[in-house]
């Protein structure tokens, strides 16, 4: 088959894994009798760069005002749009690396991202995948960790009590903050990190969601308040996480989080305290089930809708009060439901676990959406709520089936189900496509900026998720081959992510010509 596919390798570890992934896809081609012509396109950061070089730094302060559409623009240019549809018309794909850089203007990078995913109306499949041989790495193996002194303290506005508003096809759910709301919160929450000595930690969602912006910039003009009085979270920038990463970091390094006061909206502190409970063992994990897959490891996968819910709601900034709109029509939960249903059947699983957030309006519509089109396509429905869906993860995985989640849920939920996996994110693939078949095919490790330009980064996410491209664009074999070949290096090899004794320590490019040679061999 002759394909164009459009590489965007971003920033950070982007262009490494991005050519060990392209490395790996010319060796299928040369024993398939593929062509893949690609054409690069910048995207985040280097496009940022780019965009605002000629600008004087009084100008660039003022980014953080410009409206979502100029954001966009500087991260998601023009060229790189016209290099995507010329793919998805042309019936190719996007390989994508990475985008995120410290130094962006909050927001701007995941601007690009949402603005890509709702141009295309894909929806993210995501596999949960535990390799045997690196199974025993799995956090389910792990003992209970005690995480004593960890407290949440929430706002009083929520999405739990916002106003909501419902039509025929559609139901909103408003998620507010107001500017006195969150002073009151987050000073009470320092003055009781002062009297108690514990440290402070502010876990939102301020890279998308407006409202939590107004969080994390009050927090963040707090916390200056307060500078030498109280200690902000040593393992956080700046007393700051975002709430996937909180999830994945308390969940994979408990102790770290000891002493610790979290503020946190209400739904993402039900998220960090069902993950604290299950960890501190509150529930014992399946023994038996565990023991399964320490033998045959674990596949299940994940599916995310990505052009809804808080992430593309009506929302407002303002100096008072700022809001995200939770919004979900009925075609997109019917259609959300109807994949899940192919991916489940193709799988040979029983059952789809929707995740929901109990006690909130829209979730409750999108159940009952959802409970329609099980009852029309013949499937086995199970509704699971924050504190089942963690608790299940982290003790039984192998007892889900495939999983659907709002865009917010899916992005934290599939984060946390990496950090099961254990020790690294880097072997973690996915892939978003749309009804069409057009796809984009990226890893889900992010950036790492700490790590680019080293050497080090893991590129087995980036092949697999190429690997998923073979397969949407009709290479079975070739896919197949490329899994098999990652297995068999991992027999040998590891990067420094998850290396151990009795392995050979191999670099990002040495690992991908390790792959291709097993790729070449199996020819």
């Amino acid at each position: 088959m002759n394909k164009n596919i459009t590489v965007i390798q971003g920033d950070g570890i982007g262009p490494e894994i991005t050519n060990e992934a392209i490395k790996v896809l010319d060796a299928i081609s040369e024993v398939r009798g593929h062509k893949f012509d690609y054409k690069f396109a910048d995207m985040g950061g280097v496009a940022y760069d780019k965009a605002t070089a000629n600008m004087s730094e009084e100008e660039k302060e003022e980014i953080d005002k410009w409206d979502d559409d100029a954001k966009r623009s500087l991260t998601l240019p023009q060229a790189t749009l016209d290099a995507m549809d010329h793919a998805r018309d042309t019936g190719g794909a996007v390989l994508f690396g990475a985008v995120g850089r410290y130094d962006l203007p909050k927001r701007t990078a995941e601007l690009a991202l949402l603005g890509m995913r709702k141009r295309y109306g894909v929806v993210n499949n995501r596999p949960f995948i535990i390799d045997p041989i690196l199974a025993h790495n799995s956090i389910l193996f792990r003992d209970p960790i005690e995480v004593e002194g960890f407290e949440i303290i929430s706002p009083e506005e929520s999405l739990f009590n916002g106003a909501t508003e419902q039509g025929d096809d559609y139901h909103s759910t408003r998620k507010q903050f107001s500017k006195s709301g969150l002073e009151k919160t987050v000073r009470s929450a320092f003055e009781k990190a002062k009297e108690t000595s514990k440290q402070v930690l502010c876990a939102s969602k301020y890279n998308v969601l407006v409202s939590e912006k107004m969080l994390s910039d009050t927090f963040e003009r707090v916390a200056q308040e307060y500078q030498g009085q109280v200690q902000l979270n040593e393992w956080s920038q700046n007393g700051q996480l975002i709430i996937d990463n909180a999830g994945m970091q308390i969940a994979a390094n408990p102790q770290r989080y000891a002493n610790t006061i979290v503020i946190a909206d209400a739904m993402f502190g039900d998220f960090l305290q069902a993950i604290v409970d299950v960890v501190s063992g509150s529930k014992s994990v399946n023994r038996e089930a565990i023991q399964e897959i320490k033998e045959n490891g674990v596949y299940r996968t994940f599916i995310r809708e990505l052009c809804g819910g808080l992430y593309f709601g009506k929302r407002s900034s303002g100096d008072e009060v700022s809001f995200d709109t939770l919004h979900y029509d009925s075609k997109t939960v019917n259609d959300l439901g109807s994949v899940a249903n192919r991916v489940n059947s193709q799988l040979g699983l029983e059952t789809i676990d929707s995740l929901e957030i109990d006690g909130v309006p829209t979730f409750g519509y999108w159940a009952k959406v959802l409970d329609q089109n099980a009852s029309k396509e013949g499937y086995r429905l199970r509704h699971m709520n924050v504190k089942e869906s963690v608790e299940t993860l982290l003790t039984d995985p192998a007892s889900l089936g495939t999983v659907i989640a709002s865009n917010m849920m899916g992005d934290i939920y599939t984060d946390l189900a990496a950090a099961v996996v254990g020790k690294s994110l880097g072997i973690m693939p996915s892939s978003a496509v749309n009804a069409e078949g057009f796809g984009i095919y990226e890893q889900i490790a992010g950036s790492a900026p700490d790590i680019a330009g080293k050497g080090i980064a893991n590129p087995i996410a980036e092949i697999r998720s190429a690997a998923m491209m073979l397969e949407d664009l009709g290479d079975k074999e070739g896919a197949q081959m490329v899994y098999t070949a990652i297995d068999k290096a991992l027999k040998t090899a590891r990067t420094q992510d998850i290396m151990e004794p009795g392995y050979k320590q191999v670099s990002t490019k040495e690992m991908g010509d390790l792959i291709v040679q097993y790729v070449r061999e199996a020819a």
